[in-house]
């Protein structure tokens, strides 16, 4: 009976060390083979998110992540200063009046230094 216990022993290990790579190749393919995967949209935002926060550490990365995987990841908008205002409207201004070349940049440096406008 020991015997036989023994065989049927020898045999099991036999068969799994013969049918485990096989098994292996069908569970895990080798890279480069067999189609290319195909990623879930939250995959697709997860590399999103660390894409944008990268440079991050501990606690600043989890918490940027965190805001990006919520749907929180643009940075408010912030108000335009007093130059940037008005280098704005004067540019509106110019382009309005379809101004080019020695004329636009006259119109400009006067617009800017608030001698027109």
């Amino acid at each position: 009976m020991k015997r036989r216990s023994n065989i049927l022993a020898a045999a099991l290990v036999a068969i799994l060390c013969h049918a485990a790579p096989a098994a292996a190749q069908q569970i895990a393919p080798a890279a480069g083979s067999g189609p290319a995967r195909t990623l879930t949209p939250q995959q697709e935002r997860m590399g999103h998110c660390n894409s944008i926060n990268k440079g991050k550490k501990g606690d600043d990365y989890k918490h940027a992540v965190s805001q990006c995987l919520r749907g929180e990841d643009t940075p408010p908008a912030h108000a335009l200063t007093p130059q940037q205002q008005r280098m704005k409207d004067c540019n509106a201004n110019a382009a309005s009046q379809s101004m080019k070349g020695a004329a636009r940049q006259t119109f400009m440096r006067d617009c800017l230094g608030g001698k027109t406008q």
